[in-house]
Parts: structure tokens; sequence; C-alpha cells
């Protein structure tokens, strides 16, 4: 008698236990693990805003696209090649990415373009290039939008970005408000 309720508590502590563990199991697992999530929603508001402060003006603005100038280097008062930036949402492959001409550029193939100039179209046609090549700037971002306080781009001095980043645990939207350091030209 006193072995099997030995064993009866034996079992009822084993039970215990491992429901406990089961219940630590589930507690821990990624589905409800809202670190990752929020570091997503974290790393893409540190990169958008400073993609935005770090330049001095928005040439373009789109449903997919935001194309910066992020300064005057050589002082022309014009943006060139070398100094635009384009961020891009891709929806097929849901990524943000950044298209900006690399630092060793042979100033030969360096292009000057004017205020009036289409930079969406411009900067479309060579994004993914050699002269324009993309870079990942943030992964599964399933929405993605840009509203500007100014119709007009180039008088534009604030930025509000809209992106959704998908993470296991589900989407979770991340809203950025910067403005450009300074106006160029």
């Amino acid at each position: 008698m006193e072995i099997l309720l030995a064993l009866a508590i034996c079992a009822l502590v084993g039970a215990a236990v491992g429901m406990m563990l089961f219940a630590m199991r589930a507690a821990t697992s990624v589905d409800h693990d809202t670190r990752e999530v929020t570091m997503r929603r974290e790393v893409a508001t540190a990169r958008l805003s400073r993609s935005v402060r770090a330049s001095a003006r928005v040439l373009s603005s789109g449903p997919d696209h935001l194309v910066l100038w992020k300064s005057d280097t050589n002082g022309n008062n014009l943006p060139e090649l070398s100094e635009v930036l384009r961020l891009q949402w891709i929806s097929g492959s849901s990524e943000v990415q950044t298209c900006a001409a690399p630092a060793d550029l042979d100033p030969g193939l360096d292009q000057t373009w004017a205020m009036t100039d289409d930079f969406d179209a411009l900067t479309s046609a060579l994004a993914g290039g050699a002269l324009l090549p993309s870079d990942l700037l943030i992964p599964e971002v399933t929405a993605w939008s840009v509203e500007l306080d100014d119709a007009d781009p180039l008088a534009a001095r604030l930025v509000v970005m809209r992106v959704t980043v998908d993470a296991d645990s589900g989407p979770s939207e991340v809203t950025v408000i910067a403005a450009p350091r300074a106006t160029t030209g």
C-alpha cells in the first residue's frame, strides 16, 4: 500500500513538472515573443530616419520610392549621381533597398542633373546596376507609404514614412517622421 501511495505521489509530481515544462516552452516560443517584432521595428525606424536625416533634400517621392539628395559635395547646386540616395520598396521580395553610387565611382561616369529632371525615372533606370547598386536596408516589409509636408518634393521639409514589418509573431506598423538636415541649393 505504501509503495502504491509513493508511486501515486511521484506520478502527480511528475505530471506537475511536465505541465510546468510545457507551459515554459509555450511561453518562451517565438509565437509569444515580442522581442523579435520590437527589434525589427527599431531597426526599421533607425535605418529609415538615419537615411532621411543624413540627406539635405527630397528630390522625388512616390508609392514605392523616395529619392534624396545626400549633399552638394562639389558646391555646384545641382544634384549628381554620386550625391543621390534612392530608397525603394520592392513589394515582390518584401524589402526596402537603398541605391547609391559606389564610393569609387569614376568621375567621368558621374551625371549632373537639373532640379527640374524626373529623379524617379533617372534613378529607377539606374537602380540595381553598376552605377547605382542596390543594398538591402530592411527585410520583410509588407507595406510602405511616404508622405511629404509639401506637394512639391523639392520644398518638402518633413518626411513621414509608414512601413509594415513582418515577423513570426505577426505584422507591425512603423511610423518614421524625419526631416532632411538642410536645404541644398
